[in-house]
């Protein structure tokens, strides 16, 4: 008698994996949930932000209304969460609390993005935050992500601003109308 769990022949070739892989991808890009894979690095804020501009990607408020994306988009916070606590060691009672931690993330942070969520967790495992002494808990998880939410529109505010004065140098920015009525009222004056 033999023990060993058995396969049909093509159950563990590697294509039907990657297959699989892509077709999940496919459907995130689909539904714009995010720009790459779990297993995959986070993307960088100036690549979220470019994602963003183009419309890749869907804020947490978007994919919210979305039914078919909702599920997914919560199943990915979930996730986000529970890599942390693993990762810092969590005590029951705040595992427990996940279902509600999710929900509140979702309602307090609604225009992130779950690749924010994603370059949080990095920079999380990373200590860029602090460290956990005791366990890591609700409160801990939400001072931390309210950090990150400052800092990242901090950098998405100073990318912004770059990008206008390079193309306000590169003579490539389009000024509205009062922009030009005053440079050409105060070019006037000057003559």
């Amino acid at each position: 008698m033999n023990s060993y769990p058995t396969y049909p022949d093509n159950a563990l070739l590697p294509e039907q994996k990657s297959d699989s892989k892509q077709t999940m991808l496919l459907r995130y890009s689909k539904l714009g949930l995010c720009l790459s894979s779990r297993d995959e690095p986070a993307p960088t804020l100036p690549q979220l932000s470019r994602a963003m501009d183009e419309g890749l990607v869907r804020s947490i408020c978007q994919l919210k209304r979305d039914p078919e994306a909702r599920e997914l988009m919560e199943a990915e916070v979930t996730l986000v969460v529970v890599d942390l606590w693993q990762w810092f060691g969590a005590n029951d009672s705040s595992v427990r609390l996940a279902p509600q931690l999710v929900k509140q993330i979702i309602n307090t942070y609604p225009h992130m993005y779950i690749d924010d969520l994603r370059i949080f967790a990095e920079k999380a495992r990373a200590s860029l935050f602090g460290k956990v002494y005791g366990s890591f808990s609700p409160a801990t998880m939400m001072e931390w992500l309210r950090t990150y939410w400052n800092d990242r529109q901090r950098a998405m505010e100073e990318e912004s601003y770059a990008q206008h004065l390079s193309l306000k140098e590169a003579g490539n920015y389009s000024a509205s109308a009062s922009d030009r009525y005053f440079t050409n009222l105060a070019h006037k004056m000057t003559k």
